[in-house]
Parts: structure tokens; sequence; C-alpha cells
């Protein structure tokens, strides 16, 4: 990828581009997103550890939901304590940083900024867009991370 490309993504019925963190950025908003997620991460792991076969349970059948709920109640009350309202704006703040994320304009087929009147117009009644296009930004820049985190855990584990 040479300086300056974006990576396009489409959330929903819109078209973004994604323009990766420089380096030191990257870095400080990664400090920031592990704070809060690694430790709902490790809850997670310890829930699945604790009920393996929890990933093969079927969430249609009631007996199941209480068995999926026990086994993840860590990594819920991980998420309730650590995801409050103010720690989700600003997560939310830094990987929808309209300097490195722009949209087409369905009505103008103009590429724009994201901009909070942007983000009113395209997301209200659809928070959860959001939080997948804030995703989305997370993996652009951080993806050659966790791959490389994922192979050296696995030759520390295996």
């Amino acid at each position: 990828m040479a300086l300056g490309d974006r990576e396009t993504v489409t959330v929903g019925e819109n078209t973004f581009f994604i323009l990766p963190f420089p380096p030191f950025v990257a870095l400080k908003n990664l400090a920031t997103l592990q704070k809060y997620v690694l430790p709902i991460i490790g809850k997670l792991a310890g829930g699945i550890s604790a009920k393996p076969d929890i990933l093969e349970m079927d969430t249609e059948k009631t007996e199941d939901i209480g068995n999926i709920l026990s086994g993840l109640d860590g990594a819920l009350n991980e998420i309730a304590s650590r995801l409050d309202a103010e720690s989700a704006d600003v997560l939310l703040h830094i990987f929808l940083d309209p300097e490195y994320i722009s949209v087409k304009d369905p009505a103008t087929s103009k590429t724009v900024k994201l901009t909070a009147p942007v983000i009113n117009q395209i997301f209200t009644r659809q928070t959860f867009l959001m939080v997948q296009l804030a995703a989305a930004v997370v993996k652009v820049n951080y993806a050659d991370f966790f791959a490389r985190f994922k192979s050296h855990i696995g030759r520390i584990t295996g």
C-alpha cells in the first residue's frame, strides 16, 4: 500500500474510504484500544476454556442459551464494567476520526469527510453500522499486528 492510499469498505449502503493511521498515531490508538478490549478478550477466553463446547452450542435451543450465557458471564460482566458511555465515546471518536475516514455521499456521489453531521445523517437509527465501521477501521489499521501476534502465540503455545 502506498502512502496516502485508502482502503474502500462498504458498511450498510455506504462506501467509506479509510486512510491508515500514521505509525505513531496507530500505536497510541492501539494502547487505548487494548486498555478496554484485552480484559474482555481475556474473560471471553477464560469462559470458552472452561466450557469448550460453548462454541458448538445452538442459540436456537432454549437449554443451550443458559449454558452460553453462563460461559460468557465473565466477558459480559467485563464489557459492562469497561465499556461505559465515556469509554465507548472515546473509542468511537478515535476510530471514526474524519481526518482518516471519508464517505461517498449517495445524493451527490461526492466524497466527504466523516464529520459529526455526516455521522448523524448516516448512522441515526443505525448505531450497529457505526460500530461496524469502527471495527473495519481497527481491521485496516491492525490486521498485520493481529496476524503476527497470532503466529507468535501459536509458536509459544504449540
